[in-house]
């Protein structure tokens, strides 16, 4: 990052460092750019600032939300996205990137990732995660799945 423009770079390494995303962000989500593994990922979508690496394997990051969602609306004070956002995860080892939406019924307004017994766990908020209750949804992580809903 550089003190006279609003551009700011991401890098971030999986923690065996076999791995890594580059995140450029540029003045509105729209204009970020995302790379994992030197491959462009992301492309088209309402990117937000950062993302985390989940068992070394997985990128999450969150995006833009459906604007039809009942709870959608502005996201909080400092936030680049809406209220309700989406989850993309991109699969490092198998190179495939899957998006998911949240359903009418689930208020994700900080979706979290955990891995457990070859499945992921979609959790509505990093909170709901770490306070180890039922996952919003539950999906399969060996399947190869370009966009699921």
């Amino acid at each position: 990052m550089d003190c006279s423009s609003p551009h700011e770079i991401d890098v971030t390494f999986a923690d065996g460092d076999d791995h890594r995303s580059v995140l450029l962000f540029r003045d509105h989500p729209g204009k970020a750019r995302l790379w994992v593994d030197g491959v462009r990922v992301g492309e088209g979508e309402w990117l937000d600032k950062g993302g985390i690496w989940v068992e070394d394997r997985y990128f999450t990051i969150q995006i833009d939300g459906p604007k039809d969602h009942p709870e959608q609306g502005l996201g909080d004070m400092g936030r680049q996205l809406h209220a309700i956002v989406s989850l993309l995860i991109h699969d490092a080892e198998r190179g495939t990137t899957r998006i998911l939406v949240p359903e009418a019924t689930e208020s994700w307004t900080d979706p979290a990732l955990e891995v457990r017994d070859g499945t992921g766990r979609v959790y509505s908020t990093r909170e709901a995660r770490a306070a180890g209750g039922t996952p919003d949804r539950i999906i399969p992580l060996d399947e190869p799945e370009a966009r699921a809903g």
